[in-house]
């Protein structure tokens, strides 16, 4: 019957925003979300296509996008709201825990080249990282779609929502709610539209928990072997989540193969960028089998 009700109003209200925002405040805000930690030191990742040819040099244009800026909906945010989207290191079946796993959600999140199957060349990307300084408390829901990779982290928030559950603390209406949002955040979206109604969610559970400093979630682009958070941006503004380097790298793609360069080191030095140049030669002459540039040009 919920599911019924929200596709309804998603489909023929003409006040679609207000009667979402009425059927969450119906049902309440006490739900049976899955608590998490971002434990104080923890390590994120964010990656940033470039925009030209010429380096990031200031840290706020790696950070958050101002809010006047951000005029849609995004998986986590609304329009006139913005969010901090990272990614955190998580405990892959198929990798280490290296840096690789994050680095390859950003890769996916933001549409790099290696997501499209008939491009070929060159992107410069950044990517940057970010520390915790004090524990961050996230939200998760409860990721019921079936992953092909999921990872370890994704298991345990499965394991906690079903001791959740088989309580009785929470209404029916409840439970199907957050049933209804595990679907739609683990779906791919193509229309800032799409996001309306978890981005809607996420911003008005905030507004009630202010314990919470933002949500937890899968990467669908990974399948479920990378994750995503999305934090508040106050947690970056008082130094609770800190830049630490960022390292610009080149992207290459040619088919199906794809190898990531670094290009550039970048550091802070009080708001702006610092810049050294890495030896990319030597890292390509040190590969066993490097993808040929011959014919490969920049795309930005």
């Amino acid at each position: 019957m919920l599911k019924e009700h929200i596709d309804s109003i998603l489909s023929s209200s003409s006040h679609v925003e207000r009667d979402i925002i009425s059927l969450f405040e119906s049902i309440g805000s006490d739900l049976p979300v899955v608590p998490l930690v971002l434990s104080s030191g923890s390590k994120v990742i964010r990656g940033a296509i470039n925009w030209t040819p010429r380096h990031f040099t200031e840290v706020n244009q790696l950070s958050y996008k101002p809010e006047r800026m951000n005029t849609q909906y995004l998986r986590a945010s609304i329009p006139g709201k913005t969010m901090f989207y990272a990614c955190p290191f998580t405990h892959s079946p198929t990798f280490d825990n290296g840096v690789f796993i994050p680095r390859l959600t950003s890769l996916m999140e933001i549409r790099s080249v290696i997501t499209e199957v008939e491009k070929d060349g060159v992107q410069r990307v950044t990517f940057s990282r970010w520390d915790t300084t004090k524990n961050i408390k996230l939200f998760a829901l409860p990721f019921l779609v079936e992953y092909k990779k999921p990872c370890d982290e994704i298991e345990y928030i499965r394991q906690e929502w079903t001791k959740n559950v088989n309580t009785d603390e929470f209404s029916l209406e409840a439970i199907e709610l957050l049933k209804y949002l595990s679907k739609d955040i683990s779906a791919l979206k193509q229309r800032s539209v799409d996001y309306m109604f978890t981005a809607l969610f996420i911003d008005w559970f905030l507004s009630k928990h202010p314990d919470y400093s933002g949500i937890y979630y899968p990467s669908v682009q990974t399948e479920g072997e990378g994750a995503n958070i999305a934090l508040l941006p106050n947690v970056i503004d008082s130094g609770t989540v800190q830049f630490i380097e960022a390292t610009e790298c080149w992207v290459i793609k040619r088919g199906m193969r794809s190898e990531i360069i670094m290009a550039f080191e970048l550091t802070p030095n009080r708001g702006r960028l610092d810049i050294r140049p890495y030896n990319v030669l030597n890292q390509i002459s040190a590969m066993p089998d490097p993808i040929p540039l011959e014919g490969l040009t920049f795309l930005n």
